[in-house]
């Protein structure tokens, strides 16, 4: 029969082996002859190839068997063949545009889920209220400060952020998606809970949606160990979902996870990229083990657990990125703040040394002193020109001064020049003298003649000097600082310092790196001198040059200028 495409017809049931099976069956019934269709007509062939093409191969044909029957045998006539065959198409037809209507209709649903439940995780949604968030930078712990309002403490601190918005908005809407496409008793899956945590927190917390209660509830004041956890490490280890049954929970974990008795815990974690570590857990309890298993056997993609399961695989992918983004995006914000206030303070402390030594230098002027020819006077012309070698001091210092004042209050200019290498070298000396006495420090200089460079002259002295006071800071009390200066070739000069002293090699390998650090993981270049030689770096880089760090095999540390020389 399955080779068989047309109409085959047995004249005497009980004489034909093809229908032995049967037999029995027809005898009840009171068949002796019989007309059979195998195959069921599907009417449009390329809508059915377009059908089967768009379900990746897991779209399943109408089968069926059109048999007419008869009580005495019999022969069958073509006639009789022709309209059965006809009868068994249209048939066929109408099967196939149900089964085609109930494809759309579940795809149709569940592009309207995925379209709902993607715009609860705009961030245009979430950020619609007023709250400001603010971050403490000495131990990154989100603080608020909502509008005419006080600060609230920080073990309060979640309760009215956008980030909170969110994670109520998805587990409400996740909550109602289950029961909605599953068509369950919303008994039957008694809980839904979501254990979210900060990339640099040791703890997290667990908000929880009961069915039972329609309502959300959130233990803040439970502490939840997510870095020493067995349970939590075995789900973030896990791509994808993980059926877990509840007698496998570890003891420690039901000291603060007490929501099944029996059964399994579905879960999968919140993962973004493949460098950003897992920031939160999906849990949903499934005391009667009736949601999606893990099973080698490929399921339906129509049924409604897996039409539920590629729901949540989408939803809690976008919603860790919507999560993330807004802890990014606080970060950020409260970082540029934080500037912004130093910044300020720069400039009002700048303004008043402005003012304060523009107000000396006006009095030292205006003294009227002549110097006198009387030898027994000398003393008073020496003070003369101190006084007028001051001036000229105080003159350069507000002359270097009124550009940042005027250029560079909220961002740092690039002022070009030549620049004398060996004048550069003496100012920076000068300035690190303290610290080389205090330390016993040795420093021997290696120079090439008289050599200039490009670049702006204030920028390069503050980062040499941010380079040799850090090389005197690691070094041990004796110890020794080469410093060279030497052409490469005729276009660079490569201006180095070598120490002795003690660099954390993460430090160094952040630093070398040409990928972006994750700005919300713990890393030795968001404080000095890491964050230092990060400013040094972008510095340098807007000069056209370079600024590396390398840790030789001996142990000595080297911090390497390429600075573009200027041709006279």
């Amino acid at each position: 029969l399955e080779q068989n495409s047309g109409v085959v017809g047995i004249e005497n049931c009980l004489e034909s082996h093809i229908l032995g099976a049967w037999q029995e069956d027809f005898e009840k019934l009171g068949v002796r002859s019989v007309l059979l269709c195998s195959r069921i007509g599907t009417g449009n062939k390329e809508q059915e190839e377009s059908i089967i093409r768009n379900q990746g191969g897991l779209y399943n044909l109408p089968e069926g068997l059109v048999i007419i029957g008869f009580e005495t045998p019999r022969s069958w006539s073509r006639n009789e063949r022709e309209l059965v065959k006809i009868a068994s198409q249209q048939l066929g037809f109408l099967l196939h545009q149900r089964h085609i209507n109930q494809i759309i209709n579940n795809q149709q649903q569940y592009t309207q889920y995925l379209q709902s439940g993607l715009t609860i995780l705009q961030p245009t949604t979430i950020l619609a209220n007023p709250t400001k968030v603010l971050i403490n930078s000495s131990n990154s712990l989100l603080l608020q400060e909502v509008k005419n309002l006080e600060p609230v403490g920080e073990l309060s601190v979640l309760g009215n952020l956008s980030l909170d918005r969110l994670e109520r908005n998805f587990l409400e809407f996740i909550a109602q998606a289950i029961v909605e496409i599953t068509k369950i008793n919303s008994q039957t899956i008694p809980l839904v809970a979501l254990i979210t945590w900060y990339p640099v927190s040791q703890t997290g917390r667990i908000m929880s949606y009961s069915y039972a209660e329609s309502n959300i509830t959130s233990t803040d004041k439970i502490s939840i160990p997510v870095r020493t956890d067995s349970w939590i490490k075995q789900i973030i280890s896990t791509n994808g979902w993980l059926h877990l049954s509840v007698s496998d929970v570890p003891a420690k974990t039901l000291r603060w996870l007490n929501i099944l008795h029996s059964g399994q815990v579905v879960a999968t974690a919140l993962r973004t990229a493949v460098e950003h570590q897992p920031t939160g857990i999906l849990l949903l309890a499934d005391p009667h083990k009736i949601l999606w298993q893990k099973t080698q056997v490929p399921q339906s993609q129509n049924s409604p657990t897996e039409t539920l399961k590629n729901l949540l695989t989408h939803l809690v992918n976008q919603f860790a990125w919507s999560r993330r983004y807004l802890i990014v995006k606080t970060t950020l914000e409260s970082q540029r703040e934080e500037l912004e206030w130093l910044n300020w303070y720069k400039q009002r402390r700048l303004e008043e040394l402005y003012r304060t030594v523009g107000s000396g230098v006006k009095q030292l002027s205006e003294l009227h002193y002549t110097p006198s020819e009387n030898p027994a006077q000398q003393k008073n012309v020496l003070t003369n020109l101190r006084y007028q070698q001051l001036l000229r001091q105080i003159g350069n210092v507000l002359s270097s001064t009124t550009s940042l004042l005027k250029q560079e209050k909220w961002r740092l200019q690039a002022n070009f020049d030549v620049v004398s290498v060996a004048n550069l070298l003496r100012r920076s000396l000068i300035r690190i003298d303290s610290q080389v006495k205090k330390r016993q420090l040795q420093l021997e200089v290696h120079r090439e003649g008289n050599l200039n460079i490009y670049g702006d002259s204030i920028k390069l002295e503050l980062v040499v000097y941010e380079l040799l006071i850090s090389a005197c800071r690691r070094s041990q009390t004796g110890g020794k600082i080469d410093i060279k200066c030497q052409t490469l070739d005729e276009e660079w000069l490569e201006f180095s310092i070598i120490d002795g002293g003690k660099i954390s090699s993460k430090l160094i390998a952040e630093f070398n790196s040409v990928s972006i650090p994750d700005i919300l993981e713990p890393s030795p270049l968001v404080s000095p001198p890491g964050k230092h030689l990060i400013i040094c770096r972008r510095v340098i880089q807007q000069m056209g040059g370079e600024l590396k760090l390398d840790l030789q095999k001996s142990g000595l540390v080297k911090s390497k200028l390429l600075l573009p020389l200027a041709h006279l």
